[in-house]
């Protein structure tokens, strides 16, 4: 029989609070992951783990990487991107918050060197590209795009 290709799904969470009537952005700046370190990401990300639904899955990486609690109810949908990356294939499944409770902290020291509020306009310069890609497409109400197929 043959055997069925599997896709990674991961979950990225967009905290979004209002400041001076302007749209801010927590992200993490990722360190000792092997994957993008030095870069900023969103403040909480992961993989979903088996028979985990994406949002219990966002939910308990809010958890694990910020200690705060978010409700699924709460997350909007914003978009999926399938992505290429050094020959793994992802869905990266992207989801807004803008209640929690608590107030967000690093919480894994060893895998992220600095949580900061950025303004969803003025980004910093080295965010993960494809993060940047979900951004433009919250902006613009994108559902799905694809990244890295290209090469």
């Amino acid at each position: 029989m043959k055997k069925r290709f599997k896709t990674i799904s991961a979950v990225m969470l967009m905290l979004i609070r209002e400041n001076n009537n302007k749209e801010e952005i927590l992200l993490q700046k990722r360190q000792n992951t092997g994957y993008c370190d030095g870069y900023y990401d969103f403040s909480c990300s992961g993989h979903v783990e088996e028979n985990e639904t994406m949002t219990n899955a966002v939910c308990r990486e809010a958890k694990e990487e910020l200690n705060i609690e978010i409700l699924p109810d709460d997350l909007e949908f914003i978009c999926l991107i399938h992505k290429k990356s050094n020959n793994e294939i992802y869905n990266n499944i992207y989801f807004k918050i803008t209640k929690w409770n608590g107030h967000p902290i690093i919480n894994e020291p060893n895998k992220n060197e600095e949580l900061k509020w950025f303004y969803i306009n003025d980004l910093p310069n080295n965010l993960i590209n494809d993060r940047i890609q979900a951004i433009n497409n919250y902006q613009n109400k994108i559902k799905y795009s694809e990244y890295g197929w290209e090469k």
